[in-house]
């Protein structure tokens, strides 16, 4: 039964939220197509809406006719949701306090979980009680909505609710609706509610595998540990290849004449804040192009898998003429939030070079994550490999451009991510 209801509502719908947005002009909030609008699709129940159709079939030609068989069912139609409108709007006092109890952010196509505890203050028990959100920005949405049975004066109750999360962001919610179509099912009262809260949408994550980082290709000491001597820092952790500019005196002469070719010691200051993460925000005019969302789901990925393997990590991008730095990321709170908040950016030679400056410093191998390529990004690559540091650059595109396929050398490796990698189970970058 609540499925033929269900599927009769849809029927029923005149227009849907997002073609309403459309049509509707601004400044037309009080506008009769409003009021029809929130009156056929909110306050009227599926059964309401059916027993008002047939209303207007039978009962409208009836009093034209003037036959006396179908203008009593119209008659009594009539009567009946007049007999609910008094009850809901003169013996129902629809009146409560909300809150959300919990809000934990999730990652963009996940479903949000959370509780509203309700509390009736009216001089009436609530039963059959709905609670929703009044309005819902573009990039979630809300099928069902949270429902209690009975929820007694004066006393709290718990009411689950989810909203399913299409894109990521930040999103401001501010007020909700209370509703009840107590006692025969045809009509709602509602009620607007103050419910303030921002709900937080992460990036999506990927299905990447494994991330390989050559770190061997230029181990060096970063310039921020060199000043750092502690015994812990000091403590030897292993041993790699030797490769052009390690240190002669951290050479394992042990190793080398057991191996046959050099082996430089590693020590935990070197291991510590190895990687570096930049993500360039530059993107193209063409707003239907989804590179950009791509790019932040590989930056927002490639972070969660280092932390998987405990890889400490610096953080760099730029928004509206600022540097953000995020340092030491030992928890995914913190770059996950600023993701989850950038926006596409004018391409800033400054800020890019500052950028990737403080990332050589800290780093002994960068990420670099890119959505559009721009010619003067090949002369700051150009300037960076000359740092003999390892470079992953990773490009969202399907195709390489020729002056990054003369870069590519020892020090940068490139990899271009598209649609058709991403829709693949595992894959490696």
């Amino acid at each position: 039964m609540q499925t033929l209801l269900s599927i009769f509502n849809r029927l029923t719908s005149i227009i849907t939220i997002k073609q309403y947005k459309k049509i509707l002009p601004n400044g037309s909030k009080s506008s009769m197509f409003l009021r029809v609008y929130l009156w056929w699709n909110i306050q009227l129940t599926p059964f309401g809406k059916a027993i008002f159709i047939i209303w207007m079939i039978s009962g409208l030609p009836a009093a034209i006719t003037l036959e006396r068989q179908t203008y009593m069912i119209g008659l009594g139609l009539g009567i009946l949701m007049s007999f609910n409108y008094f009850i809901s709007y003169f013996l129902i006092h629809l009146k409560a306090n909300v809150k959300r109890l919990s809000n934990e952010p999730v990652h963009a196509g996940e479903t949000i979980e959370g509780v509203f505890e309700v509390e009736p203050i009216g001089w009436t028990s609530i039963q059959d009680l709905e609670v929703f959100e009044k309005e819902l920005p573009y990039g979630i949405s809300q099928e069902n909505f949270a429902y209690c049975a009975f929820a007694q004066k004066n006393k709290k109750v718990r009411v689950p609710y989810k909203i399913q999360t299409e894109e990521r962001g930040r999103y401001d919610l501010t007020k909700v609706i209370i509703s009840t179509f107590y006692p025969f099912g045809i009509v709602r009262k509602v009620k607007e509610v103050n419910c303030p809260t921002q709900l937080i949408v992460y990036p999506k994550l990927l299905n990447i595998k494994e991330i390989s980082l050559h770190k061997g290709r230029s181990y060096q000491l970063s310039k921020s540990l060199e000043s750092k001597h502690t015994d812990e820092e000091n403590e030897y952790i292993g041993n790699k290849e030797y490769v052009y500019g390690d240190s002669f005196h951290k050479l394992d002469h042990k190793a080398w004449a057991r191996l046959g070719f050099p082996i430089t010691k590693v020590y935990k200051g070197e291991y510590e804040e190895k990687t570096g993460i930049f993500f360039l925000p530059a993107t193209s005019t063409n707003k239907k192009e989804k590179k950009f969302e791509t790019a932040i789901s590989v930056v927002a990925t490639i972070g969660n898998h280092l932390l998987i393997n405990r890889d400490k990590y610096n953080f760099v991008t730029y928004q509206k003429n600022n540097l953000i730095e995020v340092e030491d990321i030992e928890y995914s709170a913190n770059f996950f939030l600023a993701l989850a908040s950038i926006e596409k950016e004018k391409f800033d030679q400054k800020f890019i070079e500052q950028g990737l400056s403080k990332l050589i410093d800290n780093s002994t191998a960068i990420i670099i994550v890119l959505a559009h390529w721009n010619k003067k990004f090949n002369d700051i690559l150009v300037k960076t490999l000359k740092e003999n540091i390892y470079i992953k650059l990773i490009f969202c595109s399907s195709t390489l451009p020729n002056e990054l396929s003369n870069l590519q050398n020892q020090f940068l490796d490139i990899h271009l991510v598209n649609q058709d990698l991403i829709n693949q189970d595992n894959f490696s970058l």
